[in-house]
């Protein structure tokens, strides 16, 4: 929502600012780390796969999801992704 934080997640470091989603499946070790600016703010949700996956399929008619995998966790979503996502 705000700020930055480095993520670390399976094996690698991503850095993540506002604008950005976090995918993590589950049983997947992960950590977040701060950043040059420390303060943030974040919306952290745990969702089971099923639900997650009929609530992707109502965003436009594009499922942005699709390009999340354990090697691919951080998608900057565009200003129209952000504010459906909000909503």
């Amino acid at each position: 929502l705000e700020g930055e934080r480095y993520y670390f997640i399976h094996d690698k470091t991503y850095n993540v600012k506002k604008g950005m989603l976090v995918l993590i499946h589950p049983n997947v070790i992960h950590k977040t780390i701060k950043a040059e600016r420390s303060d943030h703010e974040r919306l952290l949700i745990n969702i089971h796969p099923a639900i997650m996956k009929q609530y992707a399929q109502g965003f436009d008619s594009q499922d942005w999801f699709s390009g999340f995998d354990v090697d691919r966790p951080v998608l900057a979503l565009n200003i129209s992704n952000q504010s459906q996502l909000r909503e």
